[in-house]
């Protein structure tokens, strides 16, 4: 068992380094970074992708767990922050541009939010065409609202109650009654279910 935790964390740190490398040389193509720019701007996506907790998880390490990162709450706020910083080592011109990313990647988080919500509700319920392109529309209008949120500064239950509800009220005009019953009968889920891991946290000292 210790082997294949050890397999599972270097593998999510691989992971995490393709992340930062393919998010810099992003930057860097964008923006025109210098390489002294390039160096700090570097620095801040480590330190950035440090703040995932996966690590803590498959070490065993319950009690350095960020529950709020785990369920992707805290992802919006620590890329806001660093943001500010990358921002802050940008020239007037490359901040113009770094601001249109910004967007781009904005755009992007609501597509993939309204993707996942589709695919998981068609592979609960069979759609009529009608149904799919108003529930796209629905959600999408749901994930463009989400996004404009600020970020919690913890992690709160009610908050992800209420993301599921305000879901559940958006489709409810377009379902069937039996559709809709099935809906609501489905699990709730968050951003970091998108992962093929399934994590149960434990306080620590318990087994």
């Amino acid at each position: 068992m210790k082997e294949i935790m050890e397999k599972m964390k270097q593998a999510q740190e691989e992971k995490r380094a393709r992340k930062i490398d393919e998010r810099l040389a992003a930057l860097k193509s964008r923006l025109g970074l210098t390489d002294e720019q390039a160096a700090k701007v570097r620095a801040l996506l480590e330190k950035e992708s440090g703040n995932d907790d996966i690590g803590a998880v498959l070490s065993g390490d319950a009690s350095a767990v960020n529950v709020t990162s785990l369920l992707g709450e805290g992802d919006k706020a620590s890329q806001s922050a660093t943001d500010a910083k990358i921002a802050e080592v940008l020239t007037p011109e490359q901040q113009a541009k770094f601001k249109a990313f910004q967007q781009e990647r904005k755009e992007n988080r609501i597509e993939i939010a309204t993707n996942r919500e589709m695919t998981r509700l068609q592979q609960g319920l069979t759609l009529t065409p009608e149904q799919k392109d108003r529930a796209y529309q629905a959600l999408g209008d749901l994930a463009q609202r989400e996004e404009e949120q600020p970020a919690s500064n913890g992690f709160d239950p009610q908050a992800m109650v209420d993301k599921q509800q305000a879901r559940r009220d958006a489709l409810r005009p377009i379902l069937t009654p039996e559709q809709m019953k099935a809906y609501e009968s489905m699990p709730m889920t968050s951003s970091f279910e998108s992962g093929a891991i399934s994590i149960q946290l434990q306080e620590p000292g318990t087994k």
